[in-house]
This record gives C-alpha cells, structure tokens and sequence, in this order.
C-alpha cells in the first residue's frame, strides 16, 4: 500500500519528533483511516484507525483497520506485516489515531499495547485516547521504556 507520509518528514521523525512533526505525521494517519471500508464501521465499537510505522532504517509502511477485511487492528495488522517482511522495528516510531488497545475481546490475540512493547516500539504518536477499560495502555507503554505523545486530532 503506497505510504502517504513525505520522505522529508520521515527523516525529520528520524531526526527527533517534536510536537510539529508528531501533528504532522498523526494528520497521515487519519489519512490512512480514512480508507477503513464504511460497511465495517456499521458494527458497534467499530473504528477507523490508521497506522505507521517508521521503521530503525527510516523505511515507512502503514495501514489501516479493514485492511484485512475487519480481522485485526490496525496496529497488529502493522506488525504482521512488518515480521513477514522482517522490518528492524525495535526503536522506531509508531503513528496512529488512536491510543492503542491493552485488552482484546479475546483472550487469545495480544493487545496493541503488547505488542508494541514485544516489538520494542521507541516512540507512540496518538490522538484519540482509548474509550473502553481498562485505561491502561498508556502507563504500561511508559512503564516499559516507550515515549507516548499525544497530540489534538487534526481539524
């Protein structure tokens, strides 16, 4: 899927994210979710969420929820992605709409909040704050080592 986030401003996240670069990037998130096909969003809870990944290399792959046809999230979707094709995540930048999960609905599938910890994620870029309990996925980011920004949702 082609990445709508600029080569400049990759190198510019690469170089260090301020808050301008964080707005900037969580604006081609929403772009991404945008993409999320309607007839998945008529379910309830269902959201369109967008995420990036800025891989150690600076290389950029994204995705959005529905992507695979409403199985995952779009953070997990990202990281399969990302383990087939063997990207050096450890380190890189996160970008997506929404603050990542810390439980699922079922037991069986990690959270996002896991799973960006399992694949040592450096930094998370968010907007939307998670709107079911536990609200925990933030405090556990942090605790294990990674940088949480959250920034407005883009108008």
């Amino acid at each position: 899927m082609p990445i709508i986030v600029p080569p400049d401003l990759v190198r510019q996240a690469m170089e260090g994210v301020t808050d301008s670069i964080a707005a900037q990037l969580i604006s081609c998130a929403f772009e991404l979710a945008s993409r999320t096909p309607k007839h998945l969003l008529t379910r309830e809870g269902a959201l369109a969420v967008g995420a990036i990944l800025i891989d150690k290399g600076g290389g950029c792959h994204g995705t959005y929820s529905g992507a695979d046809h409403g199985l995952g999230h779009a953070e997990e979707l990202l990281f399969r992605e990302a383990a087939k094709k063997a990207v050096a995540c450890e380190g890189g930048i996160l970008i997506s709409t929404h603050e990542p999960c810390f439980r699922r609905s079922d037991p069986n599938r990690m959270s996002c909040a896991k799973l960006i910890a399992q694949y040592q994620i450096g930094t998370v870029i968010f907007s939307v704050r998670e709107q079911k309990p536990p609200f925990q996925s933030l405090s556990f980011l942090q605790e294990t080592g990674v940088r949480v920004i959250q920034v407005p949702t883009p108008t």
